[in-house]
């Protein structure tokens, strides 16, 4: 999730810090030489530069930076050349000082940083200011403020996925009764939002969400002008959802007459090696403009290539380099270029073989890849029911938009009639949307492009596609089966997907933990999409794998039969893809 990127073949240490030297050596500072080195170094990298150029050259880097840059381009490299603890310790002294005071970057520190993080930080300003945090956040807030930023730049949260279901209904309904009370800095209350995990608070509010009718965020919005009640809001979105907190910073860093410099470098400085892929992709869900490019037109100079270098996508090939371009190895207008030897996808291969030749290769697919035996096969091995997934443009069906090509509709015909003549039920996912939801290959994606949402147009497409399946296909069984009971259970329902993997959180997981995982927060999860009058939730697709290491045959049972049970609770249906 982070933007920052490191050379492959790391220069020593050493290298490092006389390229450093050099920068600064002679009539004028080289901005370019230190932008490409402090640019592209982590964390440990940079503190051991910073211990190596001390030692060698009796002073400190960052004094040396402070001396020979100036303005927001000295703050930004200043601000991300500091170890991650001492910055925020930085930063947190800052906000409460009487001229820079800033309860938002108080927050931001408490709240988005994990547990250990701000353990961090609170020792790396002992050991810089000679008192703690604490204290001073104390001395220099008042009242409610006081209370709530106390609290928060205490907690040690507990950090493990494990969530209280019974906890969360309770607790949802505490923080109902004190809001409803206009009790906002309710001991209760504070104590709730500063001590639960993250995940714990996350299904609490979700089952307040789902108890009483809406977020917990819009019932403190009753008062849109009281500081407190925005900083209590800011505090949540922190808590559960860090990247839309920082897209709307940013977004007010940048729009608002006159850029807010210091929010936008704190929030470049802090997030680039934490979270800055998730923050571009909801800044551009919110704002349909790439953050590099907003920051490129609102800054300029060397702070703005800091910027650009710390928060853009390394793997996106840009158009931005000014200069002639020569056919050198080292220049910078010649790059790598990946090629996708195979067509992946039902546009890439529609658009790959062409007009002449993609509809037979398509139809040679259809008639092969799976057939009537199949469903025979299915039915005779027990299962009784399969997802059959299409892409939008079947709703176009015999005449798509290209490069998409005819059949598809014809193909679930053939489904039907043989899911019909086996028993077995049809559960069909509209699995590919208008400009892909995704970016994968399943998804129809042209180019791995993800454009769903950006558009009005491909949602009203996504409406219509639906609506053509809940309707059109309908008929479609009726004329090919003649079985209109079959069709009294047709509805619409919800598709969820759910993997114990592709995130960091499971990779130390014990199998216990894993089943655990599934029994609390999966259980949670569909209990929040539930609703009394709305459609059926499937979970079309789970598995049995997981990273849990040293699993036992009876874990992997057990880890399925928790599944099975959550999944197919009352209004909830599983199915077995991918068993």
């Amino acid at each position: 999730m982070a933007t920052l990127t490191v050379p492959a073949a790391l220069p020593n240490v050493s290298e490092d810090v006389e390229q450093l030297h050099k920068a600064f050596a002679g009539w004028g500072t080289n901005e370019d030489l230190i932008i490409t080195i402090l640019a592209h170094r982590n964390a440990t990298q940079r503190k051991l530069i910073r211990e190596l150029y001390s030692s060698t050259h009796g002073e400190d880097l960052l004094k040396t930076l402070d001396k020979e840059l100036s303005s927001d381009f000295e703050r930004i490299v200043h601000l991300f050349t500091l170890d991650p603890p001492e910055r925020d310790a930085f930063l947190a002294n800052e906000a409460t000082k009487k001229f820079t005071s800033s309860n938002w970057v108080l927050i931001e520190v408490a709240c988005t940083r994990s547990s250990d993080d701000l353990f961090a930080a609170r020792r790396a300003y002992h050991a810089r200011f000679q008192k703690s945090l604490e204290e001073d956040v104390a001395h220099h807030t008042t009242g409610d403020f006081r209370k709530l930023l106390v609290a928060l730049v205490s907690s040690y949260r507990y950090e493990g996925p494990e969530i209280n279901t019974h906890l969360a209904k309770s607790e949802a309904k505490i923080l109902h009764e004190k809001i409803s009370d206009k009790a906002y800095a309710d001991d209760e209350l504070i104590r709730i939002i500063s001590t639960r995990s993250k995940a714990q608070l996350s299904a609490t509010l979700n089952r307040y969400n789902n108890d009483f009718g809406q977020a917990i965020t819009k019932d403190l919005k009753k008062d849109p002008k009281d500081d407190y009640l925005k900083l209590l809001r800011a505090t949540i979105k922190c808590l559960t959802t860090p990247e839309k907190y920082f897209e709307k910073l940013l977004r007010l860093a940048i729009n608002k007459l006159g850029t807010d410099e210091n929010a936008l470098t704190r929030v470049v400085a802090t997030r680039a090696e934490v979270d800055m892929k998730r923050i571009k992709e909801e800044y551009y869900r919110r704002n349909t403009v790439p953050l590099d490019r907003a920051i490129g037109g609102d800054t300029s100079g060397d702070y703005e290539k800091m910027l650009i270098e710390l928060a853009k996508t390394q793997d996106l090939v840009t158009a931005d380099y000014a200069a002639d371009g020569g056919w050198g190895d080292n220049n910078p207008s010649v790059f790598v270029m990946t090629i996708v030897v195979t067509l992946q996808g039902e546009y890439q291969v529609t658009n790959g073989y062409g007009h002449d030749k993609a509809p037979q290769v398509m139809t040679d697919h259809w008639n092969t890849f799976i057939v009537e035996d199949d469903f025979r096969f299915t039915s005779a091995n027990g299962i009784n029911a399969v997802r059959i997934p299409v892409g939008w443009w079947i709703a176009s069906d015999p005449t798509p938009p290209k490069p998409f090509v005819g059949g598809s509709l014809a193909a679930l015909a053939n489904a039907f009639i043989w899911a019909q003549k086996y028993g077995i039920k049809v559960i069909v996912d509209l699995h590919a949307i208008p400009g892909s939801q995704n970016g994968n290959e399943h998804s129809g994606t042209r180019d791995g492009s993800l454009e769903w949402g950006k558009t009005n147009e491909t949602i009203q497409q996504s409406v219509q596609a639906i609506e053509f399946l809940t309707t059109s296909t309908q008929a479609l069984f009726k004329r090919l089966c003649g079985d209109v009971e079959s069709l009294r259970r047709w509805r619409e329902s919800k598709d969820v997907h759910y993997y114990n993997l592709y995130s960091d959180i499971f990779n130390t997981m014990t199998a216990q933990q894993n089943i655990n995982y599934i029994n609390q927060n999966r259980s949670s999860d569909l209990s929040y999409i539930t609703t009394s009058n709305g459609p059926l939730n499937f979970v079309g697709e789970w598995v049995t794998e997981w990273m849990a290491r040293g699993a036992t045959d009876g874990d992997l049972k057990n880890y399925a039969n928790a599944q099975l049970r959550v999944y197919t609770v009352p209004r909830h249906l599983a199915g077995l893809t991918g068993l």
